[in-house]
């Protein structure tokens, strides 16, 4: 019982470990594209609506 509980643990703490990069270049360019849509929406606030 112990074992099926940690079992998940270990496995998202082995993938994170082995992805980290591409998880963090993930992040990186989604807070990019974030900002360049704020930046659009100010300066043309029809090119920001959803």
């Amino acid at each position: 019982m112990f074992a099926d509980i940690i079992r998940p643990i270990t496995l998202g703490f082995s993938l994170l470990r082995r992805f980290w990069p591409q998880l963090m270049a993930l992040v990186l360019v989604g807070d990019l594209l974030m900002q360049l849509a704020a930046k659009v929406a100010l300066a043309n606030h029809f090119a920001g609506r959803g």
